[in-house]
């Protein structure tokens, strides 16, 4: 069911507000800081911008960031020199009937970011750019592509670049009022053989997880109104340096 006028400004509120946190996140970050005390930073944030979510948000450091979905204990690795920082937030305003907003930012520790990881962070960055412009594209046509039609533009570019066997997930999803997770169609393989929804929101989260080393996602927000595409969110260019 499409979003009202009222939820769609619930949804870019709460994305504005996300996007405050994540830069407060990056100032926050120091050596010795374990990814459970930078949660627990988050969740008070959540709270000082007036935002609410169901379970914590996912902050990787160094080679946890391979695993796509992580969440620390209290037991975590520290920030230290050399770590690439994935962070993923989702969260929504405290009002009835108000979806998720829900983003994903890489960032850095060191004087220079290693050419691997370089490559890795631009070959998503192109898959997120290309699955946008042929969303765009299509839109524009007057038609709404499947969300499996979408994910195979993404998967294509990380294939090409060599990474296809390392994308471990779907594209993206429909956002939801309960989780970041909405009901619909997704943008995957498996689960995107229906068209995508106008005026709701989705994500378009491409990823490289290399096992025992490092992976890299960047995370978008994005709506459907009439022959546009309205991104919601930052969009981000290149690695965070902290």
């Amino acid at each position: 069911m499409p979003w009202t006028k009222k939820q769609i400004s619930q949804h870019i509120r709460a994305a504005k507000e996300l996007s405050k946190i994540k830069d407060e996140f990056f100032s926050f970050l120091k050596p010795g800081v374990s990814e459970y005390e930078a949660v627990e930073f988050l969740r008070k944030k959540y709270k000082e911008h007036g935002l609410w979510s169901v379970h914590a948000p996912i902050v990787a450091f160094g080679q946890n960031t391979s695993f796509v979905h992580y969440f620390p204990s209290q037991y975590s690795r520290r920030f230290q020199q050399g770590d690439l920082v994935l962070l993923d937030i989702w969260a929504r305003v405290r009002e009835v009937g108000a979806p998720f907003a829900d983003m994903t930012w890489c960032g850095f520790y060191g004087r220079r970011i290693p050419s691997e990881m370089e490559k890795v962070f631009r070959s998503v960055l192109l898959a997120r750019d290309a699955s946008i412009r042929f969303l765009r594209s299509r839109v524009r046509e007057g038609v709404v592509p499947r969300g499996r039609e979408v994910d195979a533009v993404a998967r294509g570019v990380l294939e090409g670049a060599g990474y296809g066997k390392y994308f471990l997930h779907g594209l993206g999803h429909p956002l939801g009022f309960r989780s970041p997770h909405g009901t619909g169609a997704r943008l995957s393989q498996k689960k995107g053989e229906g068209a995508l929804e106008k005026r709701v929101g989705y994500t378009i989260e491409p990823g490289v997880y290399l096992k025992n080393k490092f992976g890299a996602r960047s995370e978008i927000d994005f709506y459907i109104d009439g022959k546009e595409v309205v991104i919601t969110t930052p969009v981000q260019k290149t690695i965070t340096k902290i």
